[in-house]
């Protein structure tokens, strides 16, 4: 019955949205769309506090097991937890002592942005390392995506404007550049990217009729 009712309630919820971008403007359904967000947000929030329950449940049996690099997972445990703490002092201590904002700036300006920065930083030889590995030129693609490569990435510094800039300007490096990424690699992104809204509306369909496989729909709940 649970299952049914499920499935019942997806359909419903699949059919609204639809109709509401389907139908004119002046239909009864558009004055129902605020209350509809209402409650889509609503169930987001609770979506999002399953998701955190479940990040602390798995990170605590880590811990409690002390399985190997539990103590990353003491270190994302504490973290979350003095965030949020933080949050809620902002939210609710009116007016700010002055302290609360000094620790959210602490936490989040002066810990977070830092090792977002770090992580993003190390990255970086990830992506040379890559590179390296595909650009080596063993076939004419790989040899046209290599020069490829060179012209856009000589197109964003200075050394590139310099190098060419007794060349006539439609075949400066800095023109030819913005000229491959504008036209040659626009048209393959807006390709690519027409592939994957038809995968997101074939997927979506499934959803909405029920047809996915993996979740509630394999079996009795």
């Amino acid at each position: 019955m649970r299952k049914k009712l499920l499935i019942l309630l997806t359909f419903i919820g699949g059919l609204y949205y639809f109709l509401l971008w389907v139908m004119p403007r002046e239909s009864p359904l558009e004055h129902t769309y605020v209350e509809f967000g209402k409650v889509t947000l609503i169930v987001g929030a609770f979506a999002f506090l399953l998701g955190v329950i479940n990040l602390l449940r798995a990170h605590v049996g880590k811990i409690a097991r002390k399985r190997p690099g539990y103590h990353n997972s003491i270190a994302l445990i504490v973290a979350m937890l003095a965030m949020a703490f933080a949050e809620l002092l902002r939210f609710y201590i009116e007016p700010d002592p002055g302290w609360v904002t000094k620790m959210y700036k602490l936490l989040f300006f002066h810990m977070r942005v830092p090792i977002d920065s770090t992580i993003f930083s190390l990255l970086a030889f990830y992506m040379a390392s890559a590179a390296y590995r595909a650009f080596r030129i063993k076939s004419f693609e790989a040899g046209l995506m290599m020069l490829v490569a060179v012209i856009v990435m000589l197109g964003e510094i200075s050394v590139g404007n310099w190098l060419t800039s007794a060349f006539p300007e439609y075949l400066r490096v800095e023109v030819v550049s913005e000229w491959l990424k504008k036209y040659w690699n626009g048209a393959a992104e807006r390709g690519i990217l027409f592939g994957a809204m038809v995968g997101a509306l074939a997927l979506s369909m499934r959803i909405w009729l029920s047809l996915e496989r993996g979740s509630f729909f394999d079996r009795e709940v």
